[in-house]
């Protein structure tokens, strides 16, 4: 028997959360390798339904410096994944203030399967940027 957030197992009734929060950090001093790997891996489906960045140190080089998060299907590499957000967020932003990215208009870059994973991909020079935040919103897809 299943109602909606809810699960019985066994006799057993577990309540299953239909939002989950999926947080990328990064340590004080960060550097360009900090960015490598994935933070979150889906255990259900689930629709990304908001993205929210915040750094502490800004960046100063002269170029561009944003950073994407990506839907990540396992055996395909972070980097060829696909864009969550239409547009990187900047990471020359104003220092501790929180940045909402807009979403990808294309629903399928929203959507993950079971075994999608979320990851960050920083573009340009990561002079100077430190203390980044990334915190990614989910419901779970019934």
């Amino acid at each position: 028997m299943a109602t909606r957030g809810v699960t019985q197992i066994e006799g057993t009734i577990a309540v299953v959360p239909k939002t989950q929060l999926a947080v990328f950090n990064t340590l004080a001093g960060a550097a360009a390798t900090d960015y490598d790997g994935l933070f979150f891996i889906a255990d259900a489906a689930y629709q990304v339904t908001a993205v929210v960045e915040r750094h502490a140190v800004l960046g100063t080089d002269g170029g561009a410096v944003t950073l994407m998060v990506k839907k990540v299907p396992s055996g395909t590499a972070k980097a060829a994944g696909t864009d969550v957000l239409s547009a990187g967020l900047s990471l020359k932003a104003t220092a501790d203030t929180n940045q909402a990215g807009t979403l990808h208009g294309t629903a399928a870059n929203l959507q993950l399967a079971i075994g999608d994973a979320l990851g960050v991909v920083p573009t340009g020079t990561l002079t100077a940027v430190d203390g980044v935040t990334v915190r990614v919103s989910l419901t779970r897809i019934p």
